[in-house]
């Protein structure tokens, strides 16, 4: 394989992707589009991160947090975001950190 080769290879991965849809408790769909699977995996730790920090959360992520469901490509990433998002210690946290 030429390096010409691997350098387009290289190029199409990274401009490779894949959308998540949410579905919203309205009955809308909103669509996040990251990059392939290391972008669902960041997106998880930003979600972390955000959460942790208490300060609120960033478009996708708060899109994530009120869905009532979702799917995305090769996994449940969506759905773990979501149920540590909205588990009652950090609805505990978010409302004691209000108050």
């Amino acid at each position: 394989m030429t390096s010409i080769q691997k350098r387009l290879m290289h190029l199409e991965r990274r401009l490779q992707c894949d959308p998540i849809v949410l579905e919203m408790p309205d009955g809308s769909e909103k669509t996040i589009t990251i990059g392939s699977a290391d972008g669902v995996v960041a997106l998880f730790g930003r979600s972390m991160q955000e959460l942790e920090a208490g300060v609120g959360f960033s478009r996708d992520v708060d899109a994530i947090r009120r869905s009532i469901g979702g799917t995305e490509k090769g996994g449940h990433m969506v759905e773990l975001c979501r149920a540590l998002m909205n588990s009652p210690a950090s609805m505990e946290e978010e409302i004691s950190q209000h108050a």
